[in-house]
C-alpha cells in the first residue's frame, strides 16, 4: 500500500510540475473589455486573425516603455481589422488609483483592455490561466490556438511588426491617416456608439468623419446656428476615427472611438 501511494504521489507531483511550462495551446476566454467590446478569444482566431496578448499592469516600468510600441504596432499592423487582434491584459488594475482609466488614458490605448473589473472572464483569472510568471508579457497565439510566441519583448514597433510580416506573413500597413490638433471644440461621449456630440464655441460650417488611413465615412450637414452638433455615427463600424470640423476660425481635428 505504501508503494502505490508513493507512486500516486510520483505521478501527481510530475503532473504538477509539468503544469508549470508555458503553454503551447491557448486557452478559451470570454470577457468584455474596459469599453463595453465583446472579446471571444477563440471566436477571434477561428475567424482567421492572429492574436496578440500583452500582459501587462499599470505601474510597471517595462510595461510602461513596451506601451507605445504596441499601439503604433496595432495601426501598422491594421487596427485590429486583417491578420491580427492585439489585446492587452492586466492582473491587477482596476478603477482605484493607478487605474486602467489612467493607463488608457496615458497612452492613448486603441484596443481592448481586460483587467480585473471587467465582464466576463476577468485579467486575473486569465493570468493565471497562461501561467504568466511576470509583465510584461507578450503571448503570440495563431489562428490554429497554437501559442507561437510565449513571451516575446519588442524593441520597438518596427521590430515587433517586421517579425509578424516575415516570419507569419501577416499583412501590414502604411499609416498616414490624418494629424490630430484641437482647437476650441470637445467631443463626447468617446468612445461612442450612436451620437457623438461636439461642442464649440465658434460657427461650424462642414463636419466630416475619416478613418485612420484617411478615408472619409461619412458627411454631415451643419446647422451654424448651435454651438452643440450631433453626428449620427451608429452605422460606422467599430474602430478608430477622426471628426474633422470646419469652423470660421480653421479647421479642427479630434480622434475617437466607435464601439
Amino acid at each position: 500500500m505504501k508503494r502505490i501511494l508513493l507512486l500516486t504521489f510520483a505521478f501527481l507531483l510530475s503532473i504538477s510540475i509539468s503544469a508549470q511550462t508555458p503553454l503551447t495551446e491557448a486557452v478559451n476566454f470570454k470577457s468584455i473589455a474596459h469599453h463595453g467590446e465583446e472579446i471571444e478569444l477563440f471566436e477571434i482566431l477561428d475567424g482567421g486573425q492572429y492574436v496578440l496578448l500583452d500582459f501587462f499592469f499599470s505601474t510597471c516600468g517595462p510595461c510602461k516603455e513596451y506601451a507605445p510600441r504596441i499601439v503604433d504596432a496595432y495601426y501598422k499592423l491594421g487596427s485590429n481589422e486583417h491578420d491580427v487582434y492585439i489585446m492587452e491584459i492586466s492582473p491587477s488594475d482596476n478603477n482605484k488609483p493607478y487605474s486602467t482609466d489612467a493607463w488608457i488614458n496615458m497612452f492613448d490605448i486603441p484596443y481592448p483592455t481586460i483587467h480585473t473589473q471587467t465582464g466576463g472572464d476577468t485579467g486575473d483569472s486569465i493570468y493565471a490561466w497562461y501561467k504568466v510568471a511576470a509583465c510584461p508579457t507578450l503571448v503570440l497565439i495563431a489562428p490554429d490556438h497554437k501559442i507561437l510566441l510565449q513571451d516575446y519583448k519588442p524593441a520597438s514597433a518596427d521590430s515587433l511588426v517586421e517579425l509578424l510580416s516575415s516570419k507569419y506573413g501577416v499583412e501590414t500597413f502604411e499609416v498616414e491617416g490624418i494629424e490630430e490638433h484641437s482647437a476650441s471644440l470637445n467631443i463626447y461621449p468617446n468612445p461612442v456608439k450612436d451620437e457623438l456630440f461636439l461642442a464649440t464655441e465658434v460657427n461650424v460650417k462642414e463636419i466630416a468623419i475619416y478613418d485612420i488611413y484617411g478615408r472619409q465615412a461619412m458627411r454631415q450637414q451643419v446647422n451654424e446656428t448651435t454651438s452643440q452638433q450631433v453626428v449620427n455615427v451608429a452605422d460606422l463600424n467599430g474602430g478608430i476615427y477622426f471628426v474633422k470640423v470646419v469652423t470660421s476660425n480653421g479647421e479642427v481635428v479630434k480622434r475617437f472611438v466607435k464601439n
